[in-house]
């Protein structure tokens, strides 16, 4: 993270302009909120480019360019998406086992036994459009699973003998492009 002063504009085409020449480029910048990220991190045989803004004070911007012909294409972009830049932490996985990387991007993050929770977005290999999850807020840490086909994700339990806290774990599924649980795992019986 860099808190230098610059224009968002200006340092945004210069890396575009790097990333033609580089293999990768990470960056990221808090104030004003910037994250950037070029390479083969999506698919093997596509460089791409994820550009990630703060276009208000509380909402991302997301821009996802392909490498077409010499330069960049903006494939698609997506905007008013939740955001807590503090808490940004950005995945990149296959969570819908396409072998198409999708992004997660974590938007809060609980203390103690950490609880990930963000914004799922899908990326279609065939036409390249985004498509957000919005039923994946509710689930924590979340995981895929390539040999169940499967997403694994995590929850915050109160165990009712112990009066302690434990992990639960919720088994996910894709149901006509919709992820819904299909299994949840307690290791003690629920308590208040």
């Amino acid at each position: 993270m860099t808190n230098t002063p610059f224009t968002t504009k200006d340092t945004f085409a210069n890396l575009l302009n790097k990333a033609l020449i580089t293999d990768n480029i990470d960056f990221d910048n808090l104030d004003p909120f910037l994250f950037f990220k070029s390479g083969n991190f999506l698919n093997k045989n596509e460089k791409n480019v994820i550009l990630i803004q703060c276009s208000t004070d509380s909402t991302y911007s997301i821009n996802y360019y392909s490498f077409n012909n010499s330069n960049w294409k903006l494939t698609d972009s997506i905007g008013g998406l939740e955001a807590f830049p503090i808490q940004f932490y950005p995945i990149f996985d296959d969570y819908n086992f396409d072998e198409q990387n999708d992004i997660y991007i974590q938007v809060t993050a609980s203390n103690g036994y950490s609880l990930s929770r963000g914004h799922l977005i899908i990326i279609n290999p065939m036409t390249g459009k985004l498509e957000i999850h919005k039923e994946a807020r509710e689930f924590a840490n979340m995981k895929p699973d390539k040999r169940t086909q499967t997403i694994i994700s995590e929850e915050a339990i109160w165990c009712k003998k112990t009066g302690f806290k434990d992990v639960g774990f919720w088994t996910n599924k894709w149901d006509k492009g919709q992820l819904k649980t299909i299994k949840k795992y307690y290791p003690c019986e629920l308590g208040e």
